[in-house]
C-alpha cells in the first residue's frame, strides 16, 4: 500500500502527472474505500444566510427545481441549503 506522504507527491497528484488511483489515496484524509450510501445530507434553514437550527434530510441527487416547500418547516420563498 502506498501512502502519499509529502506535499510534492500531493501536488504531483493534483497537476495530473500521477493518477488518482485508489492504491494512491490510503490514508488520505476523508478518503474511504468502498462507501455505500443512498445519498447526501441536506440540512434546509427556514432563512437565506444559513443560521440557525437546520433541518435535516437525505437527498438521492443534487437536482430540484423549488416549486413548493423544500422540507417541512422551511418555506420555498425564503430559505437556504447545504450540502
Amino acid at each position: 500500500m502506498k501512502i502519499v506522504e509529502t506535499a510534492n507527491e500531493i501536488a504531483e497528484l493534483k497537476k495530473g502527472s500521477k493518477s488518482l488511483n485508489p492504491k494512491y489515496c490510503n490514508g488520505m484524509l476523508g478518503y474511504e474505500e468502498d462507501v455505500i450510501g443512498t445519498g447526501i445530507n441536506g440540512f434546509y434553514y427556514d432563512n437565506e444566510m444559513l443560521i440557525g437550527t437546520p433541518f435535516e434530510r437525505i437527498d438521492e441527487e443534487i437536482d430540484f427545481e423549488w416549486e413548493k416547500d423544500p422540507i417541512g418547516g422551511v418555506n420555498v420563498d425564503n430559505f437556504s441549503v447545504s450540502w
